[in-house]
């Protein structure tokens, strides 16, 4: 699992979510869904649109929770991505 990904699944199961399914994408624009869970289920959309394949989840260039406009992109390690992160995971955190 690369590093943003690792660092995503921690942020989250920190915040006491917990992640209930790893789901396959739709072959098209999305590589991959977790689903996850507390007091309500949230589908973590992984998009891997490119030219001409499905990027894997791995290669994804950055997330966003289904049917909201609550997304992240995978920036380079740093400042820019533990905010992002953060604001992130404090936005899934105002779910209900």
């Amino acid at each position: 699992m690369d590093w943003h990904l690792k660092e995503l699944e921690n942020q989250i199961q920190q915040s006491g979510w917990k992640i209930t399914a790893r789901l396959p994408g739709d072959n098209y624009s999305i590589s991959g869904i977790w689903e996850i869970s507390r007091n309500s289920t949230q589908h973590i959309e992984f998009n891997g649109l490119d030219d001409m394949e499905t990027r894997p989840i791995e290669r994804a260039y950055g997330c966003r929770i289904k049917g909201t406009d609550i997304s992240l992109y995978f920036h380079g390690k740093g400042e820019t991505w533990e905010k992002a992160l953060t604001d992130f995971v404090d936005s899934i955190n105002e779910l209900r």
